[in-house]
């Protein structure tokens, strides 16, 4: 037979003590005493914006009465430079576009009688140059 072991009698302590309650609504007060200076932590920018121009100032009301040539409004000056920069390089991408087709359409021409390029080939550069010159 076993003998029987030595019980332990001593009560196990809880760690932590949790207490469970009904939540209760309570009233906060909407104004609270303060002195000091108030500033805003953050800033946003408003503004209007059209074809990726910003509007920095307008001139006139709704209901104003406006003459011929009045200045409304006035656009950023940056995002004016940025859209004339846009559009030089376009012109400027389409000035070469015009010297390849010209240089690719005489380069044809040159080759059209010696069978070096097929008739396919010298028909493509031809008419690539054709809407590009000046009318």
């Amino acid at each position: 037979m076993v003998a029987d072991s030595p019980k332990i009698t001593a009560a196990a302590r809880p760690a932590l003590t949790v207490m469970a309650i009904t939540p209760q609504r309570v009233e906060w007060p909407r104004m609270l005493a303060a002195n000091g200076n108030i500033a805003a932590w953050q800033e946003a920018v408003i503004s209007a914006e059209i074809s990726d121009l910003r509007l920095t100032e307008v001139r006139v009301n709704v209901g104003d009465r406006v003459q011929q040539g009045q200045v409304l409004a006035r656009l950023s000056k940056d995002s004016v430079e940025a859209a004339l920069s846009e559009s030089r390089a376009a012109v400027a991408e389409a000035e070469a576009m015009l010297a390849e087709a010209r240089a690719n359409g005489d380069r044809a021409r040159q080759y059209q009688a010696t069978g070096f390029l097929s008739a396919q080939h010298i028909n493509q550069y031809l008419t690539a140059r054709k809407p590009l010159l000046p009318a």
